[in-house]
C-alpha cells in the first residue's frame, strides 16, 4: 500500500470523524471513482485514476502503459485517452480483481468511519514486505521475526490472505533494499562537491571475527553536516597495517572519494600509523589537501583517555577506601536497602544509585566518586550500624576524592564535546585543548603531592601527542567569526614562555591559512565563482577596451603573486569578531556570508566536517553488538554489512524528513563515548 493512498484513507477518516455522519457501506469489488485525482508515481502530469495500476513507458516515439499487475503492455497515447486502461481495470485483468476482493477484511472495518477511502485503497503484499525488511534494520529485529507466532497473528488481523515470507525472503528483500540504497547514496556522494572526512576503526564480535566500519563527514550544500557508514567490512586476519591500509583503501575507491578526502581520524596507535603511511603512497597527494600533510587526525577521545590513565595510577591507592566502600554497599540487595534507608534518616535523598567503577574506564572512576560524595555523611552513620563495614574514608580521602573528581570533570565535559556528530566539533578544539594544558600547568604547582604528581604524569603523555597544536584545527578557530587570530593571541599569550614563541605558533597558522587559500583558488573547482566570471567578462571586452585590459593585467599579476587571496583573507581577519552567543550557529554564518569570502566558505566548509574522534565510528560498535548478538552469532558477513549500512542510512532519510529517532538509537551515541573511552 502506497504512502499516497495512506494519507488518503487517514484524511477521509478524520474528516468522517468530525462530520459525524453516517457510515456507508463499503464493498470488496469497488469501482475507482473517475473523478478522483491522483497523480501517478511515474509521470505527475497524469491525472487519471486509472493510471495507480499502471507504469507510464516510452517505447522508441510510442507512448506504453504496463500493467502493474499483469504485466501485460497496453497502448497510452496521450491522444487517445485512458478508455483502454478502464476496460482493462474493470473487466480484463483478473490479478487486480483478485488483489481487490482481498480487501473485503479492510473495507468492513473501515466501512464504519469511511465511505470512499476504502475505494483508494489497494493491497500491494510487495510494499508491505520492504516495510518489515525495513523495520528489521531499523530496529535491530532478528530475521526471525517475520515467522515469530504474535507476529504472524498481527499480520492475519490486518490482511488475512498475506503470505508472510520466511526468514530467508526477507533476507532477500533487505539485500534489494541495501543495494538500492547504496545505488542512492553513490549519487549522493557524487553529487556532493565538498572534501569527505573519513573515521574508521576495527571492531572484534563475539563471533571472533574482525569488522572495519568507515564512516564519512561533509557538509551539504544546504550547510548541514551528514554523517553515513560507508561501509562495515569484514577484514580477515591478521590486522596488519598492509592489510587494513587494502580495505580502507578499496572503500575509498568504492565511493570515489579517494580525490577529495580532507582528513582520515583514527585511534592512535602505531598500526594506524603505519597504515597512514601506506595510503599516502598510494593516494594522488595533488588531490589531498597541502599534499596531505594533514592527511591523519588523532582521536582526541583516545589521547585524553590515554592521558588521564596514566595520572589515576598515581593516585589508585587513595580511592581505595571509596571503592571499598562502594563494593560493601552494593554486594548484596539487602545492604543496598539499608544504605537506602540510612539516606532517607540523614535527610539525604537518594537521587542516584552507588557505582562501582570499571578498572579500564577513567569515566567510570569519575562516576563513582562524583556519586560515593553526595553520600559521605551517610557512610559514618553506617559504620555506626555495621562493624562489619570497615573500609570508612577519612575526611582527608574524601577530600582527596573530591578534588580528584573536580579534575576529572574537565577532561569528562571535554570527551563528551568531542564527541559530538550533529554538529561541528573542529572549531572548538584547540580551545578545549588549551584549557587542559592551562590546567594542567595549575594542578603541577598544588600543594598535595598527590595531584601535583598526577598532574606531572598528565603533562608528560600531554606533551608528548599536544607539543604543537594540529595546524588544521587551529585554522579552524580563525575561520570561527567569534575567535579568528584573537583567540589564538589570547590562548598562545598564556601557553608561550615568551612573546616570540607565541608570534611564532600563530605565525605558522596563519601560513597554513595562505597556503590553504592559495590551493583552493589554483584548484579551478575551488575558485570564486565571482571572481571568474568577471575576469571572464574582463577578457572579452580587453582587445577593445584598453582599460578592461589594464584590469585583467592588474588582476592576473595579482593572482601571480597571491595577492588577491591574501586580501579576501586579510579583509576577513580584519572585521570584528562575533558576540559569543550559546545559540550561534557557525555553519548557518558561513552559508551567510559566502558571498563575501567565497573562497574561505569552501575551506570553512571542508575543515568544519572534520571529526576530532572516532565516536561516529564506535557508534556502529555499539549497534552492532546488538546485530551480532549471541543467539544470532551466525549471521554472514554480508548480512551484517547490509543490516548496519540499512540502519544508518534509512535513520539518516527519517531524520532528514523531520522525524526524531527511538530511544535505543538516540542513546547509540552514548554508548559509544564509553567505548571511546574503555
Amino acid at each position: 500500500m502506497s504512502s499516497t493512498n495512506m494519507d488518503v484513507v487517514a484524511q477521509d477518516v478524520a474528516a468522517e470523524e468530525q462530520q459525524q455522519e453516517p457510515p456507508v457501506e463499503a464493498t470488496a469489488n469497488f469501482i475507482p471513482d473517475e473523478s478522483a485525482s491522483i497523480e501517478n508515481s511515474n509521470k505527475s502530469s497524469v491525472k487519471s485514476v486509472y493510471w495507480q495500476y499502471f507504469t507510464r513507458f516510452q517505447e522508441g516515439k510510442d507512448w506504453k502503459a504496463k500493467c502493474n499487475h499483469c504485466k501485460s503492455v497496453l497502448g497510452a497515447n496521450p491522444r487517445n485517452g485512458t478508455t483502454n486502461l478502464k476496460n482493462h481495470v474493470l473487466h480484463y485483468c483478473k490479478r487486480i480483481k483478485l488483489a481487490n476482493s482481498r480487501q473485503s477484511t479492510i473495507a468492513d472495518s473501515l466501512s464504519k468511519h469511511v465511505r470512499s477511502a476504502a475505494d483508494a485503497f489497494v493491497f500491494d503484499p510487495s510494499y508491505t514486505r520492504r516495510c518489515i525488511a525495513k523495520a528489521i534494520c531499523m530496529h535491530e529485529y532478528p530475521l526471525s521475526f517475520v515467522e515469530h507466532v504474535g507476529m504472524k497473528e498481527v499480520y492475519a488481523s490486518m490482511q488475512p490472505t498475506f503470505k508472510v515470507p520466511s526468514r530467508n525472503t526477507i533476507k532477500k528483500d533487505i539485500f534489494e533494499m541495501y543495494e538500492l540504497e547504496k545505488l542512492n547514496m553513490t549519487k549522493l556522494m557524487d553529487g556532493n562537491d565538498s572534501r569527505v572526512a573519513v573515521t574508521t576503526d576495527m571492531w572484534t564480535s563475539n563471533q571472533e571475527k574482525g569488522y572495519m566500519v568507515v564512516t564519512a563527514h561533509y557538509i551539504d550544500s544546504s550547510w548541514i553536516l551528514q554523517m553515513r557508514v560507508l561501509s562495515f567490512t569484514y577484514v580477515p586476519a591478521p590486522h596488519t597495517s598492509e592489510v587494513l591500509s587494502n580495505a580502507l583503501m578499496k572503500v575509498l575507491l568504492e565511493w570515489n572519494i579517494d580525490r577529495k578526502l580532507s582528513t582520515i581520524t583514527l585511534d592512535n596507535c602505531s598500526t594506524n600509523d603505519a597504515m597512514v603511511d601506506e595510503l599516502l603512497g598510494r593516494l594522488d597527494s595533488k588531490y589531498l589537501l597541502l599534499g596531505g600533510s594533514m592527511l591523519h587526525m588523532r582521536c582526541c577521545a583516545h589521547i585524553l583517555n590515554l592521558i588521564v590513565k596514566d595520572g589515576l595510577t598515581l593516585v589508585k591507592e587513595s580511592v581505595e577506601k571509596i571503592r571499598g566502600s562502594v563494593v560493601y554497599w552494593t554486594s548484596t540487595p539487602k545492604r543496598h536497602e539499608t544504605f537506602v534507608s540510612w539516606c532517607s534518616k540523614s535527610n539525604i535523598q537518594f537521587t542516584k544509585k552507588l557505582a562501582l567503577d570499571c578498572p579500564t574506564r577513567w569515566n567510570s572512576t569519575y562516576v563513582m566518586l562524583e556519586t560515593a560524595w553526595l553520600y559521605r555523611n551517610v557512610f559514618p552513620r553506617l559504620k555506626q550500624k555495621d562493624p562489619n563495614y570497615k573500609s570508612l574514608p577519612s575526611n582527608e580521602e574524601w577530600d582527596l576524592a573530591k578534588e580528584i573528581c573536580g579534575k576529572l570533570k574537565l577532561f569528562y565535559d571535554v570527551t563528551q564535546l568531542f564527541s559530538g556528530t550533529q554538529v561541528p566539533t573542529a572549531n572548538i578544539y584547540f580551545n578545549k585543548v588549551c584549557d587542559i594544558n592551562v590546567a594542567l600547568k595549575k594542578w603541577s604547582a598544588s600543594p598535595n603531592p598527590l595531584i601535583s604528581n598526577m598532574a606531572c604524569s598528565m603533562r608528560v603523555k600531554f606533551d608528548k601527542y599536544w607539543e604543537e597544536i594540529h595546524g588544521m584545527m587551529g585554522v579552524a578557530v580563525i575561520l570561527d567569526p567569534r575567535y579568528k587570530l584573537a583567540r589564538l593571541e589570547y590562548k598562545f599569550s598564556m601557553l608561550c614562555q615568551n612573546q616570540d614563541e607565541c608570534l611564532s605558533k600563530i605565525e605558522r597558522i596563519k601560513q597554513i591559512c595562505y597556503d590553504l587559500l592559495h590551493e583552493y583558488q589554483q584548484n579551478p573547482s575551488n575558485s570564486s565563482n565571482a571572481f571568474e566570471d568577471s575576469t571572464q567578462e574582463l577578457q572579452m571586452t580587453a582587445e577593445q577596451d584598453d582599460d578592461a585590459a589594464y584590469q585583467l593585467y592588474i588582476r592576473q599579476k595579482k593572482r601571480e603573486n597571491g595577492l588577491f587571496v591574501k586580501t579576501e583573507f586579510d579583509h576577513y581577519i580584519e572585521e570584528d569578531v562575533h558576540p559569543l552567543s550559546a545559540d550561534f550557529d557557525i555553519l548557518s554564518w558561513w552559508k551567510v556570508n559566502g558571498a563575501r569570502f567565497p573562497t574561505l566558505q569552501r575551506i570553512a566548509r571542508d575543515i568544519f566536517a572534520i571529526p576530532v574522534s572516532t565516536v561516529a565510528s564506535e557508534s556502529s560498535f555499539s549497534t552492532s553488538g546488538r546485530v551480532i548478538a549471541p543467539h544470532r552469532g551466525s549471521l554472514h558477513e554480508d548480512t551484517v554489512e547490509a543490516l548496519m549500512c540499512n540502519q544508518n542510512w534509512l535513520w539518516a532519510a527519517y531524520r532528514q524528513r523531520g522525524g526524531k529517532p527511538d530511544y535505543q538509537t538516540a542513546n547509540d551515541n552514548d554508548d559509544a563515548v564509553s567505548e571511546v573511552i574503555d
